[in-house]
Formats: structure tokens, C-alpha cells, sequence
């Protein structure tokens, strides 16, 4: 580990880059950069060679968002609860707490 270059985790990390996904190649430099500040701490590393700048980063896909018709197709398979879907599927909290019961349509209401 006291050979260990910023040029060799660099060339580890592009190679590592390249075989396994974005997530997985983050994950491993996290981890050897902790490795890596424990053998600094230890005095066996003088500086941390992980100095790859964003290389510990992971960056998840968005998360789908249900489109329109299919919360209403949700609604409208639990008639009991159609209001769930719709409730949680509002963009905002502080527009559930202004929202009254007028501003529901009929066909939405439960009864």
C-alpha cells in the first residue's frame, strides 16, 4: 500500500470504470479511499493518492413518475380508496393542506 500513486488509482479507476457499473466503480473508490485515509491516519500512506474528483459519486437514474392516466387507473381500480392515489400523487404538501372539498370533482369523492 506505501506504493500506491495518485496515477495508479487513477488508472485502476478508468479501468475500473470501464468493466463495472457507474454505482459499483463509486462504491470501490469509497471504499479504498476510506482504506486510504485509515493508512494516512496510520502513517503508512503520507497523503491519500484517491484524489479523483467526483470518482466517489454515485448518480442514480431518476425515478419514474407515474404519468397522469395511470394514477387515475389506479384510482379507479380501488374505489373505496381512490383518494390514496390521487392524494399522494399530489406535487406539493402544502397544496394538500389548502385544498377543500370543492376543489375535488365529484367523480372523485368517495360516496
Amino acid at each position: 500500500m506505501g506504493n500506491l500513486t495518485t496515477a495508479t488509482v487513477q488508472r485502476w479507476h478508468a479501468a475500473l470504470h470501464d468493466r463495472a457499473s457507474p454505482d459499483t466503480a463509486a462504491k470501490a473508490y469509497r471504499l479504498l479511499r476510506a482504506l486510504c485515509n485509515t493508512a494516512v491516519e496510520d502513517s503508512v500512506l503520507a497523503v491519500n493518492p484517491c484524489q479523483v474528483k467526483g470518482a466517489g459519486v454515485e448518480r442514480p437514474d431518476e425515478r419514474p413518475t407515474a404519468t397522469v392516466a395511470e394514477i387515475q387507473a389506479l384510482a379507479e381500480a380501488v374505489p373505496p380508496l381512490r383518494m390514496v392515489p390521487l392524494t399522494l400523487a399530489s406535487p406539493r404538501a402544502e397544496e394538500l393542506g389548502a385544498a377543500r372539498h370543492d376543489h375535488v370533482p365529484p367523480r372523485l369523492c368517495m360516496g
